[in-house]
């Protein structure tokens, strides 16, 4: 196919606006100084000279274009440069400044590496280049494609990527199905809606943005609970620490990225101490992960100078399922050194320093986790801070931790907060109970993960049968109790 050249800017003229007689046009290869061919016909059968040079008025005869992109440079007749425009699209659609390279050919390759020919004669790839093709078969994970140009030899091999940044996963491109990609300069973005259905992959963890508090929003050594090694503070997050009062926790809502509500904050007490955090996965759910991936998310940032840096862990509990050790570190170890973990959990990923902390908040991301720990029931995961020479008064921010089956870790999802409220209150939930009567016995739904520890309700209350669904009590007061109801992991 061919088409008639238009210029992508003002003809022959120098900067105030004169003719500028004998011009020439010089024609090049996309991102080259390599020369090629023009035509003075529709049919390409006669070659302009090159450069094309203009009558006394500054004008061309008409020039028509090879399907494939040119790099056009106009020099005055004593060839000094008035501009240099690549690329200009040939073929298709009257020299439209047009990118697309479309095959009428299917792909060829295997094993996620597709391969295609085009029609088209060019070096490299260039920004914006798209090609369409036919695929030879399923992916099933990531691909590349690697283009060969006319005449010429294989490029190298680039990744296909969707939704800008995230590599394919299994089934996204099918056999037979016409698909498009765009190259960014980097990677090959795919633009044609995937063969899959997507799917919203659901955050595993709750409270990961740190928005419900019902034990409180400050814990310390005088609060209750206190700041201690293995303590439940925030919903659903464990403190786990070298000891007793070595960070203070709250809930903090200044200090937050865009988009997000609260923060957990880490606020030293006990210098050049290790301290971290722990979510334990309830083994109905760990399912979606266990003999899969998953990918884990979250956002970090410090003050001070003290604390630079962390690691982050998905662990697995290869025993009885949901009667799970919480502390799970047996050691914690000197700086640069996974702690040893007790008896039955297992590093499911190496951890690793991630990139050095700093004053903004960053994202972290660990991606395509295995779950093969055989015997796996439960799945955790944990954050914590490497260092042991922490300053007492140096704080650490982390929210938006998400866990997500699949090779790749996903914009963090925020649920309904009634709805963040509702999956906290499974596992914890406190309320104030009343029996007019002395003695008299009530019942009220509660709904929990398992029959509660209950606490709280003062003398005279006792509960007799109750169940992760029913509460069942009484009381020899009239008085109002309140009381707590914990069925952790």
């Amino acid at each position: 196919m061919s088409s008639l050249y238009h210029a992508p800017r003002a003809e022959a003229q120098d900067s105030a606006g004169g003719v500028l007689a004998g011009a020439k046009k010089f024609f090049y290869e996309t991102g080259t100084s390599t020369p090629l061919d023009t035509f003075t016909t529709e049919a390409l059968t006669t070659a302009n000279a090159n450069p094309v040079v203009a009558d006394s008025a500054g004008r061309w005869a008409a020039i028509w274009l090879k399907d494939q992109d040119y790099r056009v440079v106009l020099k005055d007749s004593d060839d000094v440069v008035i501009w240099d425009h690549d690329p200009i699209r040939g073929g298709g659609d009257s020299g439209a400044l047009d990118n697309t390279i479309r095959s009428t050919l299917a792909t060829t390759g295997g094993a996620n590496a597709y391969a295609l020919t085009v029609n088209t004669t060019f070096s490299a790839l260039t920004n914006g280049q798209e090609f369409t093709a036919k695929a030879s078969f399923t992916n099933t994970g990531p691909a590349t494609l690697t283009i060969t140009p006319a005449g010429g030899s294989p490029l190298s091999a680039v990744s296909i990527l969707k939704h800008h940044d995230l590599e394919l996963a299994d089934g996204d491109i099918e056999n037979g199905q016409w698909f498009t990609v765009k190259y960014d300069g980097a990677n090959l973005q795919l633009l044609t809606p995937l063969a899959t259905i997507p799917i919203a992959l659901t955050n595993l963890l709750i409270n990961g943005d740190f928005r419900i508090a019902q034990r409180g929003t400050t814990f310390d050594a005088g609060t209750t609970p206190a700041n201690n090694d293995d303590t439940v503070l925030l919903d659903r997050g464990i403190l786990l620490s070298d000891g007793n009062d070595v960070v203070d926790v709250s809930q903090e809502t200044s200090v937050v990225p865009v988009g997000s509500y609260a923060a957990l904050k880490f606020d030293v007490e006990t210098a050049d101490k290790k301290f971290g955090y722990l979510q334990i996965i309830e083994g109905k759910d760990a399912e979606a992960l266990i003999g899969g991936v998953c990918s884990l998310s979250f956002q970090a940032r410090r003050t001070g100078t003290s604390i630079a840096n962390l690691r982050a862990a998905v662990i697995a509990w290869d025993s009885t399922v949901d009667a799970v050790t919480s502390d799970v570190v047996s050691a914690w170890g000197g700086a640069g050194t996974n702690p040893t973990l007790v008896a039955n959990w297992t590093f499911e990923n190496t951890p690793a320093s991630l990139a050095a902390l700093t004053t903004g908040f960053q994202t972290f991301k660990i991606e395509n986790i295995s779950i093969d720990t055989s015997g796996a029931t439960n799945v955790a995961v944990f954050i914590w801070i490497d260092d042991v020479t922490t300053t007492v008064g140096d704080f650490i921010y982390i929210t938006d931790v998400q866990l997500v089956p699949g090779p790749n870790a996903t914009p963090f999802q925020r649920r309904l907060h009634a709805a963040e409220a509702a999956l906290a209150k499974w596992f914890y939930r406190t309320f104030d109970v009343f029996v007019p009567s002395a003695g008299e016995e009530r019942s009220m739904l509660i709904d929990m993960r398992s029959v509660p520890t209950i606490a709280g309700g003062g003398a005279g209350f006792s509960s007799t049968g109750t169940t992760a669904d029913t509460l069942i009590f009484e009381q020899t007061t009239g008085a109002v109790q309140t009381l707590t109801l914990e069925s952790e992991l």
